[in-house]
């Protein structure tokens, strides 16, 4: 007959000097890590800024049944709650990996496409079109295609001259975090 073995979880301190904790299925003891002296850096507060104001929005969306049903969805091994999910997507911003001009020949209904991704999701992405100048031609938000990834912006101007062009895709998240990508044509 076989017994079963209870395993019990735990971590901490043991005293002033040692740590302890579980990592994986091994229990590791340590030297408590040294204590930093002095004031914080400067890149600390901001870290410590960032933060706040990421707990601050994760505790806003969950007052929100409707964006704390949205973030319960995300919810895996890693992020254990809505709450955590909600937080990490404060503190991850967006990006723009790609702007395809392929079939934007500076005429009005050329598409444009971008690809942007998000660690939860992207909710609008908005397109620069300027000159060679750095004169702005036109600007507007791209419309979401099939591909959640996959956003397409509609050319409204004409543009005779496409060389030295600059094409500014800026993609947004929930929180409104920013992520952008600039191509010159």
């Amino acid at each position: 007959m076989k017994t079963k073995v209870k395993q019990t979880e735990f971590s901490g301190m043991l005293g002033e000097e040692v740590s302890v904790r579980k990592v994986n299925t091994r229990i590791v003891v340590k030297n408590r890590p040294a204590r930093k002296l002095g004031p914080p850096t400067t890149k600390m507060l901001l870290v410590q800024q960032k933060f706040r104001e990421a707990s601050q929005y994760a505790l806003d969306q969950m007052a929100n049944e409707e964006s704390k049903a949205q973030y319960a969805k995300r919810i895996t091994p890693n992020a254990r709650s809505a709450y955590f999910v909600a937080m990490q997507d404060y503190m991850k911003n967006p990006v723009v990996d790609r702007i395809e001009t392929r079939n934007y020949h500076g005429v009005p209904g050329d598409p444009i496409m971008v690809n942007a991704v998000d660690d939860f999701m992207v909710v609008r992405v908005e397109v620069f079109i300027r000159d060679s100048s750095g004169a702005l031609l036109e600007k507007g938000e791209a419309r979401q295609s099939a591909r959640a990834s996959q956003w397409i912006y509609t050319a409204t101007v004409a543009n005779p001259s496409l060389a030295g062009t600059t094409i500014e895709a800026i993609a947004f998240d929930k929180p409104l975090n920013e992520g952008s990508l600039v191509i010159t044509l």
